[in-house]
């Protein structure tokens, strides 16, 4: 576990103003645990955990896979509003089948998207051979999903 630096802080906003078009600033402490980015609280980030045994801490904001940043649900929702572009709008059986576990289907460029479903961001998802590939944790599926 390793709280970034500025530098690579800015790393990762160039990241994900490249893929997403989101070049706010987020008021975060970053912390990496091999290629998972977890955010905290500013006030967190004056502590010293090389002295603690603590495993992780934060919300988990997304992963590194190859050169790419996949956002989870929660990062996703963080940056959502104040990015402009590989936004992918779900209408409600889409989003359904999206909870499930299910891959889709749409004709777009390869690449990593936003997934929105109304004005709710819901992750993201890769793109490869115009499908969607699903990489919604197990634990997080819904099988009876009422919108």
């Amino acid at each position: 576990m390793k709280i970034l630096n500025r530098k690579q802080i800015r790393e990762l906003m160039n990241l994900l103003d490249k893929q997403f078009g989101f070049n706010n600033e987020l008021d975060y402490v970053f912390i990496r645990d091999n290629k998972n980015y977890y955010i905290t609280n500013r006030s967190l980030g004056k502590i010293n955990f090389n002295s603690l045994n603590v495993k992780r801490i934060g919300v988990f904001f997304g992963k590194v896979i190859g050169n790419n940043f996949i956002l989870s649900i929660e990062g996703s929702q963080i940056i959502g509003n104040s990015s402009n572009k590989h936004i992918i709008d779900m209408d409600a059986e889409e989003i359904k089948s999206w909870f499930k576990g299910m891959n889709l289907r749409k004709s777009l460029d390869n690449g990593v998207y936003l997934l929105r479903y109304k004005n709710d961001f819901v992750g993201t998802c890769k793109v490869v051979n115009n499908e969607l590939i699903n990489s919604l944790d197990k634990s997080r599926r819904v099988f009876k999903l009422k919108l």
